[in-house]
């Protein structure tokens, strides 16, 4: 009976040690726009990004939109992404603009919006609904 009992016992805090490590360690949520030098024909990209860290930076998952503009601040396209330190990786093109809280025609191509507690919210719960909306993890 006590041995059972004390493999009851380890089952219940093993249990709750994996369901501790399901929540991040840390987040980063970001607003951004960068010069991009990967492709002639982008001259900068807008970017919105939620990622987690868990077991203090063990394991990392990202949630990127991107969208790319030309030298004229024309649109080329948007994509999402999903990553993982797994090497899990998920990429969809889409043809309109989704990132937010940017400016239409950044003046400056290296832009970092700090974001406060309310944008914060805002901004995860945009990416969160497009990756539901697109049925990316």
């Amino acid at each position: 009976m006590k041995t059972y009992f004390i493999f009851c016992l380890a089952c219940i805090l093993l249990m709750v040690g994996c369901a501790q490590s399901s929540e991040p360690t840390k987040v980063e949520t970001e607003a951004y726009v960068t010069q991009y030098s990967l492709d002639d024909d982008v001259e900068y990209i807008k970017v919105n990004s939620i990622i987690n860290f868990y077991n203090d930076g063990e394991e990392i998952v990202a949630k990127q939109i991107e969208d790319f503009y030309d030298e004229n601040n024309q649109f080329i396209e948007s994509q999402i992404e999903y990553s993982t330190t797994d090497g899990e990786e998920e990429v969809l093109t889409l043809d309109e603009p989704q990132t937010i809280l940017l400016p239409e025609e950044p003046e400056n191509l290296d832009l970092n919006i700090d974001l406060d507690e309310s944008e914060v919210e805002q901004l995860t719960e945009h990416i969160e609904d497009l990756f539901e909306q697109q049925s990316i993890n």
